[in-house]
């Protein structure tokens, strides 16, 4: 049972979060969990009311819905501070409240300024900030919010070292000199266009959550070329120049033509309707929707994605 959960329940119900548990326990729910302290302890710990805005604090989104925040660990300074853009106030009032839910949070944070707060909410809109820890800002959010607020990258990554937020500099630098190339792309103070954005926003819509740290997976490159209407090999090279890890494409899909029916059926990719596609194989149940949908015959589907090189079923076991 997470942490937040039963912290949650006491919002909604106006219940204390110890008799949510006891009500959860006797349905048979197991409501042990992390305390603050990292040891396994009762959940939850001693609080006596829960309000609405402690809720939408226990969201890992921000957003007062599930999932919820789990229990142990520390909370990452980037998490406190997206929470207090998004709620309109002072950081170390968003520590407060969570330490007196029970979470472990840094001793102190220094309050951000309005051109501060503002790198923070491009940065981290839509995104779990929670599994950030200690690991750099990637290149492709340093980037994302560049074009947004037209600055060079290498100003957005001084506002995040002023934050204490690491940056991965080395790969920053080598990204800034390319974009300075007078042949790197359009003449603005970032570099940048609104197709970069398109390009390194994980859900291919020009905003946050931004491409991470990680290799970027193919079924992103094929989606983003389908939407620019770009050759998959334009889309490599363009993100390989924005410092992003780019995957290997065979020579039929670098110069494929991308068109409105592998857009749609390489969205059934996405972890949710209206999230990021993420790499995995193709389901046999996935290829007989596409092809009832389509009104493509399985095999051509299963051949068309094996040609972009995606991972699917054994086009021998479909009957046509």
């Amino acid at each position: 049972m997470p942490f937040g959960h039963v912290l949650a329940a006491a919002a909604v119900t106006g219940r204390s979060p110890a008799a949510v548990a006891d009500r959860l326990r006797r349905l048979g729910f197991d409501v042990r969990a992390t305390g603050a302290d990292g040891e396994e302890a009762a959940c939850p710990p001693s609080v006596e009311r829960v309000d609405l805005v402690d809720l939408v604090l226990l969201g890992r989104h921000i957003d007062g819905r599930p999932p919820w925040l789990g229990g142990g660990g520390r909370l990452p300074a980037a998490h406190l501070r997206h929470a207090a853009c998004v709620l309109g106030c002072d950081v170390n009032e968003v520590r407060d409240r969570y330490a007196r839910l029970g979470f472990v949070v840094p001793a102190h944070l220094r309050e951000m300024s309005p051109d501060e707060r503002a790198v923070v909410t491009v940065a981290f809109y839509r995104t779990d900030t929670t599994g950030l820890g200690d690991a750099p800002i990637s290149v492709a959010t340093v980037l994302g919010v560049a074009e947004f607020g037209n600055r060079r990258p290498d100003e957005v990554a001084d506002v995040f070292a002023e934050l204490d937020l690491p940056v991965d500099g080395d790969l920053l630098d080598q990204v800034q000199r390319r974009l300075d190339s007078p042949s790197s792309g359009p003449s603005t103070a970032s570099g940048l266009n609104a197709r970069d954005a398109l390009l390194l926003s994980a859900w291919l819509d020009g905003c946050g959550p931004w491409l991470g740290n990680g290799p970027v997976g193919l079924a992103h490159v094929i989606g983003a070329a389908g939407y620019l209407r770009w050759s998959p090999g334009r889309v490599v090279e363009r993100l390989a120049m924005l410092g992003c890890e780019v995957p290997a494409l065979t020579e039929a899909a670098r110069t494929a033509f991308i068109d409105g029916v592998d857009c749609a059926i390489v969205d059934i990719l996405r972890d949710g309707p209206d999230g990021p596609l993420v790499d995995r194989p193709f389901s046999r149940a996935e290829i007989l929707v596409a092809s009832w949908t389509y009104r493509w015959t399985p095999r051509w589907i299963v051949d068309r994605l094996a040609e972009l090189g995606f991972a699917v079923p054994d086009r021998d076991t479909f009957d046509r």
